[in-house]
């Protein structure tokens, strides 16, 4: 079994230099290895240079719990302004921000939470709120549960969510404000998605969709804690030098002298006041969980090993925040060909769709962003992993599905449907080589057809869609894969290869969405009503005129009239005394009834009450009405007549 130092020292040869024992020097290979598959067939360029950070934002005005929903909104803009609300966030949340030697670039928070993230970290966080990445919680958990087994079978979410909830009740302002911000970040719509509140009792972590944010905010104070831990164990300890097997060995050793930016250095460099750190609590429970877990497994180990073995899952957690940011660079766009609203139709029928257009998906890696894409290889490298896919940036071969979350299907309901897709299964699709994908989009038949003067819904109506893309996971040398499950079967040689295996496994998206008009038709009746009414020894005829008119939500057809009837005196039976005509405001409804033709209800102020029905294209129609009264009830005729306005 490979020692828990190798797991404490999974990533160390990218930091500290030399070549470790039994390992070949740079750029040599093991007998009956081969090289990493470069993307491109070149290595990345190792100088890179960075974008400067901005100055953080200004604090908001109000508490720091409104405070933290008003960066939130902000950072969920997806501008310009993300990146500093993100740096503001980061700054009153007590984490710091450091260049690649080490200096601090921001300050944090006091009490500060003790560590800091490193530039490009920073810079990609911003790139991944203007170029948004999503991943639900519940997948979150089980990604975490492939680098740290310890983690298999056990409630994540929960431990998760109780940690968030645990903290934005805590009387420290900065883990409090760190709690804060990803709530409300969570209670604002984006992608596509509900809105949720991470508080809630009821809340499902499969639908419960994070974006990249909330993600590195999550995994940068478990690293903290795990570390903190690790802290607490290492009292009077010394840990067992670090070995390595050969091919891993060749994969770090490119970056044996690694100081800088983009290098996968250990968690334990991210700590910058230990006592902060370890005093500072985020997920105290999932490391309540895990050193249970230890205790039970490590049972008469050497308490070095134990420290290794939080050491590696600290190390495995922060390796993977850095590299699971590739995500970001990449992007994703759409397009309709045409010009101006799609055209729905008049007709209805499942023949009689509308104009038909088709929609682009497009996903690359954008190319405005070639050093931070250089920055994001030379990490990936450093796990024996590039980039996948043409060199020339497309994203080929990955996953791709196409939703309409407005103007479509909603659950299992087709109401207030006035588009659908065509041409293909918008479920399941692949990019092609050029990293496109597409689908027809057309104008959804009626639901009755409306004539042919019917005239256009003014303002046109809103449609969007969103197409979804996964990735295709990064490639990964067959060599560091053989390397650590030939070196060791057991949990700490596992860490050697686990953040790799956790990207590989991670089922990330990439939303884009594109909002359009649709030129939808109005279905509008002039209609004139004949009311013949009996009771009381009185019959009487009045009539009502008036328009009616498709509703904002398409559920009716409303609209006003008058009611022309005269008032009679008298007692039951007779006689009565016309007392003259009067004129009555009224309000018209008509609803769609299974076949289609139309019910027509009038509302007096005294409630809805149901007159009789006419076709669905108009013309004729009829009903009758039974009131109770104090003179035994009056039975109601209608005459109905619906003209095509």
């Amino acid at each position: 079994m490979l020692t828990a130092a190798l797991a404490a020292g999974m990533i160390a040869s990218a930091c500290f230099g030399g070549n470790p024992a039994g390992s070949n020097p740079a750029g040599s290979n093991p007998a009956g290895s081969s090289p990493l598959p470069y993307w491109g067939g070149k290595p990345p360029d190792k100088n890179v240079v960075l974008p400067q950070l901005p100055a953080p934002a200004s604090m908001p005005p109000g508490t720091p719990d409104q405070a933290a929903a008003a960066l939130a909104t902000q950072i969920a803009a997806g501008d310009a302004g993300s990146l500093p609300a993100i740096l503001a966030g980061l700054q009153a949340s007590g984490i710091g921000i450091r260049d690649g030697t080490g200096g601090v670039l921001i300050q944090p928070a006091q009490p500060s939470q003790g560590f800091a993230i490193d530039n490009e970290q920073a810079i990609a966080l911003g790139m991944a709120a203007t170029n948004p990445t999503e991943m639900t919680l519940a997948e979150l958990a089980t990604t975490l549960s492939i680098g740290i087994p310890d983690l298999k079978g056990a409630p994540t979410a929960s431990l998760i969510l109780d940690g968030i909830r645990t903290r934005a009740g805590d009387q420290t302002p900065t883990t409090r404000f760190w709690a804060h911000l990803l709530i409300e970040l969570g209670k604002l719509p984006r992608y596509g998605n509900d809105p949720y509140d991470l508080t809630s009792a009821t809340l499902d972590p499969a639908s419960t969709y994070l974006d990249m944010v909330q993600v590195e905010l999550i995994l940068f104070r478990l690293d903290a804690d795990l570390t903190g831990m690790r802290d607490q164990l290492k009292a009077g300890t010394a840990l067992v030098p670090a070995q390595w097997p050969g091919a891993i060995a060749v994969v770090y050793a490119a970056d044996a002298a690694g100081s800088g930016p983009c290098n996968m250095n250990e968690s334990e460099s991210q700590i910058v006041d230990v006592g902060a750190a370890t005093s500072t609590k985020g997920f105290d429970t999932m490391v309540e969980y895990l050193t249970k877990a230890a205790s039970v497994s490590e049972a008469g180990k050497a308490l070095a090993e134990k420290v290794g073995r939080f050491t590696g899952m600290a190390n495995v957690v922060l390796a993977y925040a850095k590299v699971v940011m590739y995500y970001a660079a990449l992007h994703v766009d759409i397009s309709m060909d045409g010009s101006g609203p799609l055209i729905r139709t008049k007709k209805s029928g499942p023949s009689a769709a509308g104009e038909q257009r088709h929609l682009t998906a497009h996903a690359f890696f954008d190319a405005k962003n070639s050093q931070m894409i250089n920055c994001f290889r030379i990490m990936l490298n450093g796990l024996g992993m590039d980039l996948s896919g043409p060199s020339d940036g497309n994203l080929a071969n990955s996953d791709a599905q196409w939703r309409l979350v407005k103007g479509g299907v909603s659950g299992n309901s087709t109401a207030n449907r006035i588009v659908e897709f065509f041409g293909g299964d918008p479920i399941h699709q692949k990019t092609n080589d050029l990293g496109v994908a597409t689908i027809g989009i057309e104008g959804y038949p009626q639901d009755h057809t409306f004539p042919d003067t019917a005239p256009p819904v003014v303002p046109d109506k809103d449609a969007e869609v969103w197409v979804t893309v996964q990735p295709k996971p990064v490639s990964f040398t067959q060599d560091a894969i053989d390397a650590g499950a030939g070196a060791a079967a057991g949990l700490v040689g596992g860490l050697v290869t686990a953040p790799a295996e956790m990207l590989l496994r991670s089922n990330l998206l990439k939303p884009a969405e594109l909002p359009f008009k649709v030129r939808d038709w109005q279905l509008a009746f002039k209609l004139t009503i004949q009311q013949t009414s009996t009771g009381g020894g009185l019959t009487q005829s009045s009539v009502i005129t008036g328009n009616i008119a498709s509703d904002p939500t398409d559920s009716f057809l409303e609209g006003v009239g008058t009611l022309q009837w005269h008032a009679f005196s008298g007692s039951c039976g007779g006689p009565w005394t016309d007392d003259g005509p009067i004129s009555s405001p009224v309000k018209l409804r008509a609803v769609v009834k299974d076949d289609s033709s139309f019910e027509l209800q009038s509302d007096l102020g005294l409630g809805w009450l149901t007159l009789g029905t006419f076709p669905a294209e108009g013309g004729a129609g009829s009903g009758t009405l039974s009131i109770a009264d104090e003179c035994g009830g009056t039975v109601a005729t209608y005459e109905i007549q619906a003209d095509p306005a």
